[in-house]
């Protein structure tokens, strides 16, 4: 093909136009060929739009269009060569040649139809999947010992074995897992659309076609019941976004926002870091609804922008709609920072292309209502782009912190023994200074402190339980459903058993399910006291002194950074009252007490909060 002429494309007509390819059949070696048709999307002919990972960008092959030589990418010909003998039947919608690359206005205008293109098709075409077996009913229990789920149908109780192939596999069985589950397929942001808005998505495994809905079931059965077994597998990381593929257009979850869907979009990868918020922004605009007010005009994607500044903007574009402070909750920096300086882009900037994989606990179906539902008051000036000035109440400072915590770090392995455990056992002690519920609870002088001694902003100014709020602080106010069945009180005493006396089992309660909210919460995050004595959960960027803040417009308290100077990004300095003084974001917080608009109706001091 060296000597045949270069594929040139023609502007498309009108803005609803998109180009389809009819793949010419062929078998074996043969060139591959192919030409492109205009058409309009309110009218189309019968077509499948093709998904798949685009693969190296130094990794192509020449084919022929319209008799004229165009590259693709060596995924896309492995792709296409399963289309050969059958594709003059209908048309395919390729995204990487349906539309032309090297055209920014082109681009930005088809990422506009883009809902319409994979609403429209008659399939979604997937590469990756064997199906495992599907299990109906109501889950109870999986006991990750022995393997069996314990679980409800017709008023009657079960007990199943899963496949030992997923409990105890061998080394071939569990490298078959990892080479499903780690196909680089799952892990681009382009399938969230894809499969979210395909109005039937199949997924293809060497010759088997495979519906998407049973992999939602198991995905969600896994990540609600197994998490230890994951880990223990080492697939978490990879069987979490086959999940959150799921759940990103899931029907179970009620007007979920366009924040719901960008966090889904981050944990994914996209050759284009613009694409976390654009092809997020194509499905929203779609079939989601912003969470108080659609107000000004609709969001586009702009290819022309820097990332920064699309980050930026859409930022304040969300808060302006919202009259909220929802999408700063999906701020979060690296746990190792332990400067301020150097940031890229305002600390403010939940930044879609740095993700450190923690649930967002001011999501808009969350309980919290820190500012007891007031809506925002800001102000951003173009004279300062970097920063965001916000109304809020600064309340205490953090005296105390744990180390950043991790997945393993609320387990509670006992060794198999004849004798009876006791709390002066040595699994038990070694439990005790291991995991850091008990270290804390010690360590803090907590276990001596007056048990209704927990602080409550107010009048008249009683305690309440410091056990209860203890317990529930790990939990994040157990604001989540991620673990099935969970049961906050019963589940935590079996845990606290388990942890200082060495029961293994709980009468009422599962020491699992608690440790597995647990660990969902806090990994990556820390465990901190404020100098009034609240306990609460924050991120891992948090330090010593870092103001605790509650925000106008913000459904969840935050932990701010001290900077002085007038610019984005100047050095650190101690705090003062004075005018210079300035805040960097370091990440949204659970704080007990604060979490349902104490410290609004207590009337505390408000005043202007400078974020850079």
């Amino acid at each position: 093909m060296e000597n045949i002429e270069q594929y040139q494309y023609e502007p498309l007509p009108q803005p609803n136009s998109i180009r389809f390819m009819r793949l010419h059949s062929g078998v074996g070696p043969a060139e591959f060929s192919c030409s492109l048709v205009v058409a309009d999307i309110s009218n189309p002919p019968e077509y499948i739009a093709l998904s798949y990972v685009w693969g190296h960008p130094s990794h192509t092959v020449p084919i022929l269009c319209d008799g004229k030589t165009v590259q693709v990418r060596l995924n896309l010909r492995d792709a296409l060569q399963r289309f050969r003998e059958v594709s003059t039947r209908f048309y395919l919608w390729v995204d990487a040649l349906c539309i032309d690359q090297k055209n920014i206005p082109e681009r930005n205008q088809q990422v506009k139809v883009m809902a319409d293109i994979y609403k429209r098709d008659i399939k979604a075409l997937f590469v990756g999947l064997q199906a495992i077996h599907y299990l109906g009913g109501t889950i109870r229990h999986f006991d990750e010992t022995t393997g069996d789920l314990h679980w409800v149908g017709n008023g009657r109780c079960f007990v199943s074995a899963l496949p030992p192939a997923l409990v105890h596999p061998h080394q071939e069985e569990l490298a078959r897992l990892k080479r499903f589950f780690c196909r680089p397929y799952f892990s681009r942001t382009w399938v969230l659309q894809k499969v979210g808005l395909a109005s039937c998505a199949v997924v293809r495994w060497s010759d088997l076609d495979i519906e998407w809905h049973p992999i939602d079931i198991i995905t969600m059965f896994l990540m609600r019941h197994c998490r230890a077994l994951l880990e223990r597998l080492d697939l978490s990381t990879e069987v979490n976004k086959v999940y959150h593929l799921h759940t990103a257009y899931s029907p179970f979850v009620p007007q979920a926002t366009l924040l719901h869907i960008l966090d889904k979009a981050r944990r994914l990868e996209a050759t284009d870091s613009r694409d976390k918020n654009n092809r997020s922004i194509s499905g929203a605009e779609y079939n989601l609804t912003l969470s108080k007010s659609t107000q000004g005009t609709a969001l586009e994607a702009d290819y022309s922008k820097h990332v920064e500044d699309v980050y930026r903007l859409l930022t304040l574009d969300h808060i302006r709609r919202t009259l909220s402070l929802e999408i700063l909750n999906a701020v979060q920096h690296n746990p190792t920072f332990t400067s301020v300086t150097n940031f890229s882009c305002p600390t403010w900037v939940p930044r879609r292309d740095q993700f450190h994989d923690m649930p967002i606990l001011g999501l808009y179906i969350s309980k919290h209502i820190a500012s007891a539902n007031r809506d925002v008051i800001f102000n951003s000036s173009p004279s300062f782009p970097f920063t965001l000035t916000v109304r809020g109440t600064l309340l205490d400072t953090i005296s105390c912190h744990t180390k950043v915590l991790c997945t393993r770090d609320s387990d509670l392995p006992l060794t198999t023994t004849t004798t009876p455990l006791t709390p002066d056992s040595e699994p038990v002690q070694r439990l005790g200074t291991s995991c850091p519920i008990a270290r804390v609870w010690v360590s803090t002088g907590t276990t001596t402190a007056d048990p209704n001694s927990y602080p409550q902003l107010g009048w008249p100014r009683m305690g309440s339980s410091l056990f209860a709020a203890y317990r529930t602080t790990w939990v994040a106010d157990n604001n989540f459903t991620y673990v099935g069945n969970f049961q906050l009180e019963a589940d935590f005493q079996a845990y606290w058993d388990r942890l200082f006396w060495g029961s293994r089992r709980g009468e009422n309660g599962s020491w699992h399910r608690y440790r597995d909210s647990a660990t969902y919460v806090c990994d990556k995050r820390k465990f901190f006291i404020t100098s009034m004595r609240f306990f609460g959960i924050g991120p891992g960027a948090l330090m010593t002194g870092d103001d605790v803040a509650v925000l106008l417009g913000a459904d969840v308290p935050f932990a701010l950074w001290r900077v002085l100077g007038a610019e984005h990004g100047e050095e650190e300095g101690e705090a003062q009252d004075g005018e210079g003084q300035k805040y960097a974001l370091a990440g949204e917080c659970c704080v007990r007490g604060l979490m349902q608009g104490q410290a609004i109706r207590a009337g505390l001091k408000q005043k202007d909060i400078v974020l850079i």
